[in-house]
């Protein structure tokens, strides 16, 4: 618990943390944090991230969501953010605050004996390596790969250090037990770093004591289609891995067109999460390829009236 507590602590920022009490028991919650997101034309701008919303069962109904996101979003705006962000578990709630669908994002699953691969053949045709690294290494290399990646990328969002530690097991945030994963680099001829991947394996035997196991990617970065190519193809050569499952990537995403054959790669039910302030008069959505769960993002400045002050409920909504 103590240390649970302790990785809270790192995210708290004075006056971005609201609770809603019924006496002394906490009944809501909501926090929101700095970002910034990539606009169209590579300029950075300033978002409002939102997270941890919570109402408790007991307490809906009450306009306790309604009063905390007015507040934070009426702050937003004095701080002079433009945007405002959000993953949304349940993401129609939020139409009401001016929020709409920002990306949609699928998992893509390979059959790495069909995929067309030669196994005998990981090492990158282009002169480049793969190397094998810790959360050290991670914690170097990864916020400049990132920097220059979402720099180039219309929709990506800015990664504070505290992400990067979450992902390598310095800090614990989830509470869950915590499990290294591998990390794999991908370096060009010239030895720049253009790639990085985070997965992990399991261990399942079939009735014959044949290998199937499951290589699960938890995120991979690339900035050159070379590394990304590099990567993929490397995660399909492990020893004893039969299936690679990509974790969260766009619809578009190059995957399969990496592959041989593209149509081992199968793709799982595509999701849609919830992104953004989208107004109805300056609303310009943009096509979106490539980022983190790249689909739409629709774009709203506030200086056109600014953040909606209140919104009537909606019945089954809480």
């Amino acid at each position: 618990m103590a240390e649970a507590l302790e990785a809270r602590r790192l995210q708290f920022v004075p006056g971005r943390l609201l609770g809603a009490f019924d006496g002394d028991r906490c009944v809501a919650t909501f926090r929101s944090f700095d970002q910034e997101v990539t606009a169209v034309g590579g300029a950075p701008v300033r978002a409002d991230a939102i997270s941890n919303v919570t109402v408790t069962a007991t307490h809906r109904r009450r306009g306790l969501l309604t009063r905390m996101m007015a507040r934070d979003l009426a702050a937003a705006k004095e701080r002079g953010d433009v945007v405002a962000t959000l993953i949304a578990a349940e993401y129609p709630i939020y139409g009401r605050y001016g929020f709409g669908p920002a990306t949609t994002m699928t998992e893509w699953t390979v059959d790495v004996p069909r995929a067309g691969l030669d196994p005998r053949r990981p090492v990158p045709e282009d002169g480049g390596r793969i190397d094998l690294v810790d959360g050290e290494d991670v914690r170097k290399l990864g916020p400049e790969l990132h920097e220059r990646l979402r720099r180039a990328q219309p929709g990506a969002v800015s990664r504070v250090d505290l992400w990067w530690q979450a992902r390598t097991g310095v800090v614990n945030l989830s509470g869950a037990r915590w499990t290294e994963p591998c990390y794999a680099v991908y370096r060009s001829a010239d030895g720049e770093v253009e790639g990085l991947a985070s997965y992990r394996t399991d261990d399942h035997w079939g009735d014959a004591k044949q290998p199937l196991n499951t290589a699960t990617v938890d995120w991979l970065e690339a900035v050159t289609p070379a590394a990304e190519r590099a990567l993929w193809h490397y995660l399909c050569s492990i020893d004893w891995v039969q299936t690679v499952k990509s974790g969260w990537r766009s619809p578009d995403d190059l995957l399969p067109d990496l592959l041989p054959d593209p149509a081992c790669a199968g793709q799982e039910s595509p999701r849609q999460g919830t992104g953004c302030a989208c107004g109805v008069r300056t609303c310009r959505a943009h096509g979106a390829r490539r980022t983190e769960g790249p689909g739409r993002w629709c774009w709203r400045s506030w200086t056109d009236g600014g953040p909606p002050a209140r919104a009537e409920p909606r019945v089954g909504e809480g």
